[in-house]
């Protein structure tokens, strides 16, 4: 993803800041990390609670069991 983004000329350095500020890499080529943890941040932001579903599903457990 984060070469696809260089590629698309986005400057992968601020886009970086604007999501981790105190992000530092021993290597340029670990930036890709924070673009990584973001995205898995983001995807199961509120993961956690207990009436995390979606909009349509049942939270109930006792119809998928046979």
């Amino acid at each position: 993803m984060a070469r696809e983004m260089e590629a698309a000329n986005w400057n992968l350095d601020e886009a970086i800041r604007l999501i981790e500020s105190r992000a530092r890499f021993a290597k340029p080529s670990h930036r890709h990390f924070a673009i990584e943890s973001f995205v898995a941040r983001s995807i199961f932001e509120g993961f956690n609670f207990p009436n995390f579903t979606l909009a349509n599903e049942s939270p109930s457990i006792e119809e998928h069991t046979p």
